[in-house]
């Protein structure tokens, strides 16, 4: 019979599970990257509820490639503010983790 690993829990048959729990440093950058998803993904939606990709267009009517286009800022918008939040949020994550040297 195999060992059950550290931090494994054992399944129905007595086998060790594959599955491990994150550690500190894991679990802050799960809870970083998922929140600043979704920050990213609120930031997005006001932002282009409020100012239309087409504006940004080379042609102001040019209907036969606007889709794609369109697709390709709503795309680079999420990734920008989901770097921005990233930044954001990690420098919180790490400000909350650092411990104060009082003197």
């Amino acid at each position: 019979m195999q060992q059950p690993l550290p931090h494994s829990t054992p399944t129905e048959d007595g086998n060790a599970g594959a599955t491990r729990e994150l550690g500190r440093t894991g679990r802050t950058i799960a809870i970083v990257i998922w929140t600043s998803f979704l920050a990213a993904g609120l930031a997005t939606t006001v932002c282009f509820a409020l100012f239309d990709p087409a504006l940004l267009a080379d042609t102001p009517l040019d209907t036969s490639d606007m889709n794609t286009h369109r697709l390709a800022v709503y795309a680079g918008g999420f990734f920008f503010f989901w770097l921005i939040c990233v930044a954001a949020a990690g420098l919180t994550a790490l400000m909350l983790h650092t411990e104060a040297h009082h003197k």
